[in-house]
């Protein structure tokens, strides 16, 4: 009964030192492997400490450390508005990015949402993409070339 209490003390202590850190839960690991190795002479229990080390390692890793990283995904798009002397600019801003102004990626992202619906309705449908294709030759028809 003792020998399984101790186990359980040692689980303890890594998770723990675990809460603590990586680090404090890596030293404390390898204070009791040292203890380990120097004061436990039968083979069995040595055997069932590291078992129990390593358990407790994978139990601290689960719990405290693989936690699901919240991934920052780029999401670039482009964004047209106005510059100061009137003219019109382009520029490719990711919406994701906090520490853009946030009326300015919801307008990139209503106009990336504008693009994306009019490209779909244009390879979609025949005759909105017989319209437009009939409204550009004729913007470009008087041009001389």
């Amino acid at each position: 009964m003792a020998v399984i209490l101790y186990q359980i003390g040692i689980f303890i202590a890594i998770q723990i030192a675990a809460m603590f850190g990586k680090n404090s839960r890596n030293t404390a690991i390898v204070l009791i492997s040292i203890f380990t190795i120097l004061q436990v002479f039968m083979s069995w229990l040595l055997l069932l400490q590291f078992i129990t080390i390593y358990i407790s390692y994978n139990v601290s890793n689960n719990l405290f450390f693989n936690k699901p990283e919240k991934k920052n995904i780029s999401n670039k798009v482009l964004y047209s508005f106005r510059t100061e002397n009137g003219g019109r600019g382009t520029r490719e801003i990711d919406i994701n990015d906090n520490s853009i102004d946030s009326e300015i990626r919801e307008k990139a992202r209503l106009q990336n949402q504008i693009r994306e619906q009019s490209l779909k309705e244009y390879n979609e449908n025949p005759n909105h993409r017989k319209a437009v294709d009939n409204v550009i030759n004729d913007m470009f028809k008087n041009i001389p070339k």
